[in-house]
């Protein structure tokens, strides 16, 4: 995972589920299960891109 991919996951502008399926999240199913837990998707109003 990359630091783009890791900073969406951290502010939720992507979910782990997501980030699992575009292949920019390389891991099993329960740690993917797990980050969604930790790192809920939610709406963000950043205007920077990652």
């Amino acid at each position: 995972m990359g630091v783009g991919a890791l900073s969406e996951l951290a502010v939720g502008y992507r979910g782990a589920d997501e980030l699992a399926t575009v292949s920019d999240l390389d891991a099993g199913d329960h740690v993917v299960a797990t980050l969604t837990d930790a790192f809920p998707t939610r709406e963000t109003f950043l205007r920077e891109g990652f």
